[in-house]
């Protein structure tokens, strides 16, 4: 059994030697030993994960001009009225 430590680093040897190459990651995972169902599994539950972020900078920091109009209000496409004939 690999733990999640072998798993990160086995997917990130296939991202830096097998993709590249055009290997497949089931067969990559045959040629380094490894059952690819244990690395799928492994994988998907990644995914699922929350990765805390840090957000650089505030609303204030932006210039006027960068800062999206409040005043604009989008409607759906199909809510738009039709152009006229």
């Amino acid at each position: 059994m690999c733990s999640s430590e072998d798993c990160e680093k086995l997917w990130f040897l296939y991202k830096l030697e097998g993709e590249p190459k055009g290997v497949s990651i089931e067969q990559f995972c045959i040629q380094q030993g490894v059952p690819y169902q244990v690395f799928n599994k492994w994988f998907r539950n990644r995914k699922k994960r929350i990765v805390p972020v840090e957000i650089v900078g505030r609303d204030e920091d932006l210039k006027p001009a960068d800062k999206p109009d409040e005043k604009k209000v989008s409607a759906p496409f199909s809510q738009l009225p039709n152009p006229p004939s």
